[in-house]
């Protein structure tokens, strides 16, 4: 990762950018999570395992309806409809909305064939529970109720030689709603805790940046402040004895050079820099080529040309942007992300936005925390504003507008 930070800020970096593949749509095929092949073959040893006793009904009104749900397929093609459903619970981290609907399909093919199998059922508790964790509430909502209404079509064939009873119904339909509802809050309260820890991060954040702003100023203090009497006390004896004027304005030469001396040295302690390309779509490929070289999948939109002698605000616009794909990579990895470059008469806008976390990727957690800060002081030094959080959908975006000199706002 360290590597990757260094590629992605180099500016003296011309190697060519691989290839960019185009981020997945949520119907592309993602592959399993380690997690859910392993509980995937947790659940098929379960089935078999549940087979392998070949247990007899001994009419017992509660034990026989459960033997039939305990059993194996008779017909080889719906063996292979009961080892689909296990297998997408494989996907619950990665794919969980598809996992569900082809879970609720096999679901109702075995019972409407009458081979639902009781182990195997626990699949679409488990996908209900993911798909309410891992997606928005306008995405699960309607993918669970759709679920609800397969499962609730299946009840009178799980129930076979009487009339379902309320607890049947409720048993059937309530349980899949009981487990999204927990996704949830669960989701609900993960997105709390988030935003209270995004709050005190900033909090620290602000509190550091003011010590370094007091630091800043100490030093300026220092270096300036004597040479700056000096230039007083010259000018105080130039006033009351005019005979000592041509003196006195050497003084006041010598020390107004050493003045600027000084803050030169205060500028010296920072790199060098060049001035970045403009943002342009031949200016923002060349940006973008340190992620890709980094091995973040990013793709570019560009509305407007810039304007024909860049200033402050494209300036603070390349290195938003910088900063917000490199945040992108320590927090979450080489995850699909967007780039929107608005280039309008009196601003700029630019908007990095992510897919959120990759599975399995571990967030870089050291770092100065003064990115995003930054990025807020630069906006505000325009008069212009940035804000940066989770995006309704999935994953965290950052958006900035940045006023040029002279236009309104």
């Amino acid at each position: 990762m360290r590597r990757a930070l260094t590629v992605l800020r180099s500016t003296e970096d011309d190697a060519p950018p691989p290839e960019d593949p185009p981020p997945l749509r949520w119907w592309e095929p993602r592959p399993p999570s380690t997690s859910g092949l392993v509980l995937a073959l947790v659940l098929a040893v379960g089935v078999m395992a549940t087979a392998a006793l070949r247990l007899t009904p001994n009419g017992s009104t509660v034990f026989d309806p459960l033997v039939a749900f305990l059993d194996l397929p008779p017909r080889p093609g719906l063996v292979a409809v009961l080892a689909v459903e296990v297998a997408a619970v494989a996907w619950w981290r990665t794919w969980p909305v598809p996992a569900l609907l082809v879970a609720t399909a096999a679901s109702g093919v075995l019972t409407f064939a009458g081979s639902a199998h009781l182990v195997a059922e626990l699949v679409v508790y488990v996908l209900a529970y993911a798909v309410a964790v891992g997606t928005p509430l306008w995405v699960s909502a309607p993918t669970v109720l759709v679920c609800t209404v397969v499962l609730a079509a299946e009840i009178p064939m799980n129930t076979p030689g009487r009339s379902p009873t309320a607890v049947d119904w409720a048993a059937g339909t309530l349980g899949v709603a009981a487990v999204w509802l927990v996704g949830v809050l669960v989701r609900q309260a993960r997105r709390h805790r988030e935003t209270r820890r995004a709050a005190r991060a900033a909090g620290r954040s602000r509190a550091r940046l003011t010590d370094e702003r007091l630091s800043i100023a100490r030093e300026l203090h220092d270096l300036v402040a004597h040479h700056a009497s000096a230039v007083a006390v010259q000018a105080s004896a130039a006033r009351s004895n005019p005979a000592a004027l041509p003196d006195a304005v050497a003084h006041i030469e010598e020390g107004g050079l050493r003045i600027a001396e000084a803050v030169r040295a205060l500028a010296d302690l920072a790199p060098p820099t060049r001035p970045p390309a403009p943002l342009s779509r031949a200016g923002v490929e060349e940006l973008l080529a340190p992620a890709r070289a980094a091995g973040l999948p990013v793709t570019a939109e560009v509305e407007g040309e810039p304007a024909a002698e860049p200033g402050e605000a494209d300036l603070f616009a390349h290195r938003i942007v910088v900063e917000a794909l490199t945040n992108v990579l320590r927090h979450a990895g080489p995850s699909a992300t967007r780039l929107r470059v608005q280039h309008r008469p009196q601003e700029v806008v630019v908007e990095v936005r992510d897919s959120g976390v990759l599975p399995g990727h571990r967030t870089v957690t050291r770092g100065s925390g003064l990115g995003l800060v930054g990025v807020r002081e630069r906006a505000a030094l325009l008069g212009g504003a940035a804000e940066a959080g989770p995006d309704a959908e999935a994953g965290w975006v950052v958006r900035a507008r940045l006023p040029r000199p002279g236009g309104s706002t």
